[in-house]
């Protein structure tokens, strides 16, 4: 399978401390990755690498096999969507006025959002857009929220979406939600998720990807990675394991 996106030996560095160490991952066409780990393991550092957001002290990301370098930023942000964990919003934008939006920067966005086109009708009706029409980003719940901003982080039609925490803050109800359009999505977007519900994240993700320490520690299907006794090791936890619709699930044995 041919890379959409991927990244080999990466370290990063921010000041004197080291957050990645030879890190990698690779997102094929027709993925969903889910990206988990403990906190600080450098999950969110390595996403914003794959952005071009921050630049490796070495290793390479390339982008359809070209080094990512090799991109300017326009033609960078019209093939990839990052979603950053932090999605405030300063100015009180309707939902419509993001999704027309014509400048990254404007109102104090943090720069994620690219140019898009004017909202397909079809993207309304696949993000359930439409009783959202007219009213302000702010005031909606989390979910209505979530919804709009994936909607508008593929207007372009990008061939990769790399998505930082997008379940935070979210109920049982509008994570499944969410996560179904996510697996919808990756026929035509492939995807990068940083998740912390391993359960939700094997039931729903091709392969999952560790990290521990700024280490790429397992990279694999999600079964596989489940199973991995490394996965009890990583996040100091004895898990329990056991089947629920021919899905490992685990659960933490109590000492």
């Amino acid at each position: 399978m041919s890379s959409e996106i991927c990244a080999r030996d990466i370290d990063f560095f921010r000041g004197q401390r080291q957050i990645l160490y030879r890190a990698g991952i690779a997102l094929g066409s027709g993925e969903l990755i889910a990206l988990v780990g403990p906190n600080g393991s450098g999950k969110s550092t390595l996403l914003r690498v794959l952005a071009g957001l921050l630049q490796p002290a070495s290793g390479e990301v390339s982008l359809q096999g070209r080094p990512l370098a090799d991109f300017s930023r326009a033609q960078r942000a019209a093939l990839v969507s990052y979603l950053p964990q932090e999605t405030r919003l300063y100015w009180d934008f309707r939902v419509e006025e993001l999704m027309d939006m014509t400048s990254a920067t404007a109102g104090g966005l943090p720069g994620w959002l690219a140019p898009t086109r004017p909202l397909d009708p079809a993207l309304s009706q696949e993000f359930d857009l439409a009783p959202l029409q007219g009213r302000v980003l702010n005031q909606l719940s989390g979910g209505e929220r979530a919804r709009a901003l994936l909607a508008a982080a593929i207007a372009r039609q990008p061939k990769v979406l790399l998505a930082d925490e997008p379940l935070a803050s979210l109920d049982i109800a509008h994570q499944l939600s969410l996560l179904r359009l996510l697996r919808q999505l990756k026929t035509r977007c492939a995807c990068i998720v940083v998740m912390h519900d391993l359960n939700l994240a094997s039931r729903f993700a091709d392969r999952m990807v560790l990290l521990d320490g700024g280490r790429s520690i397992l990279d694999g299907p999600s079964q596989e990675v489940m199973a991995s006794t490394q996965l009890d090791k990583v996040f100091a936890v004895a898990f329990s394991r056991s089947l629920v619709d021919g899905k490992i699930i685990v659960g933490a044995r109590e000492n």
